[in-house]
This record gives structure tokens, C-alpha cells and sequence, in this order.
């Protein structure tokens, strides 16, 4: 059960930041969504860390034949490199952490 003591009600600007400054130290790594909220970004390196965009791949437009629209996604493969190569570059116990946020408007 929660308590109504466990529980904290914030803005989105000021839980961002909140959470990203308990979580992460100078040196540590964000993989956020592009397009993003800004904050999700801009936090992270004023707390000195280095931040890589995650970005949407989009589907080839319909050429007018019935296909389905445009469509956007994340490829996992694209993550995984991006995760990869942080992790590689960083001093080893480096965290990464992943910040996902559709639609980019927390």
C-alpha cells in the first residue's frame, strides 16, 4: 500500500529534473528520443553527461496505391549500437540510461 507521504506531485519541468539529478553523475550517458521534449536532453548535459539521440526512422511515403501512410518507429537495432558504443566509450560502472517520452510533450 502507498502512503500519501510516498507520494510526490510535480510539474513535468520539475520531475525531469528532479529524477535526473538523482539518478545521474558527471560522466554517465542518456539515450533519449529525437524528437524530444528538450529538458530530457539539456538536463542530462548540464549534470555532465553525454547525451546521444535515439531517432525515428520513417517509412517511405505512399505513392498513391492504397498503401498505408507514412509511419514512424524506433528500430531496437538502432539502440543497441548507440548503447554499445556509450558503454564502450565511457569508464567502466558508467551508467546509461534510456529516456523514452511519445509524444515529446511530457
Amino acid at each position: 500500500t502507498i502512503r500519501p507521504d510516498q507520494v510526490n506531485v510535480l510539474a513535468p519541468q520539475e520531475g525531469i529534473y528532479l529524477i535526473m539529478r538523482a539518478l545521474l553523475s558527471p560522466g554517465d550517458a542518456v539515450v533519449y528520443t529525437a524528437p524530444a521534449y528538450q529538458s530530457l536532453y539539456e538536463v542530462a548535459r548540464a549534470v555532465g553527461c553525454e547525451t546521444a539521440p535515439w531517432r525515428l526512422r520513417f517509412s517511405p511515403a505512399p505513392v498513391g496505391d492504397g498503401s498505408p501512410p507514412p509511419a514512424a518507429s524506433f528500430a531496437v537495432a538502432d539502440l543497441r549500437r548507440l548503447l554499445d558504443s556509450l558503454a564502450a566509450a565511457g569508464p567502466p560502472g558508467r551508467k546509461l540510461l534510456v529516456v523514452m517520452n511519445l509524444p515529446h510533450d511530457p
